[in-house]
């Protein structure tokens, strides 16, 4: 887990403000219940007499806080089993080329945390994933959530004033990979804690892996 403070506690902080300006409006919730010691490395006289090959680059999701549910790679036929996404998601994962993806999840203090990763087939745009699935929520209602990470969208729904299911869903591409923060619980007294915790994910998540090309 990163350095959950530096930098990242000022976007934070700077988003919290916003959303918390946000007013409710009704709509529709698609997500939010669910489910080495160190060696003395020994010099060496002659160089390796062949190449290494370089390793498969890391996955690009951190670990939220809280109890570990779900961290597997799955096809997307199987992610309906999760219960996790609408049926129109898979539809739109389906349609514009998703072909693998990967789920990790967490529950903390009554709020459930999920990162999902989406990679394109190589004849397939990213860009038209994360637009269709962010399209799917910006017509459910949700507001858009300002300022947020360069290539980020960021969206914030809450059910009703006075006893809300509060979700946040973030889009944004990085290389092949639409990458996806999620955020939700039930609201009330927790509905602060989701916001606080939605930001810090958002934080950690992006500085590890900000939107763009893998450098």
């Amino acid at each position: 887990m990163g350095n959950r403070g530096g930098k990242r506690s000022v976007v934070v902080t700077a988003a919290l403000l916003v959303v918390l300006a946000i007013p409710p409006t009704a709509a529709w919730l698609a997500w939010g219940s669910g489910a080495n010691p160190d060696r003395e490395v020994q010099p060496t006289e002659l160089a390796d007499p062949e190449p290494r090959r370089p390793g498969p680059p890391p996955l690009p999701l951190v670990t939220p806080p809280g109890d570990l549910l779900i961290d597997r790679a799955s096809r997307l036929s199987s992610l309906v089993s999760y219960q996790l996404f609408s049926q129109e998601e898979l539809d739109e994962l389906v349609a514009t080329g998703v072909a693998v993806a990967h789920l990790r999840m967490t529950r903390e203090n009554g709020v459930n945390l999920l990162l999902s990763r989406f990679t394109a087939r190589d004849d397939a745009e990213p860009e038209v994933t994360k637009e269709a699935l962010d399209g799917i929520y910006a017509a459910g209602g949700h507001q858009r959530v300002e300022p947020a990470p360069a290539g980020v969208t960021v969206r914030r729904f809450t059910e009703a004033p006075d006893a809300p299911t509060v979700s946040y869903h973030a889009h944004y591409v990085r290389g092949r990979d639409v990458l996806r923060i999620d955020a939700s619980g039930e609201g009330g007294l927790v509905g602060e804690k989701i916001d606080q915790a939605f930001g810090a994910l958002l934080g950690e998540q992006t500085e590890a892996f900000p939107a763009g090309e893998p450098r």
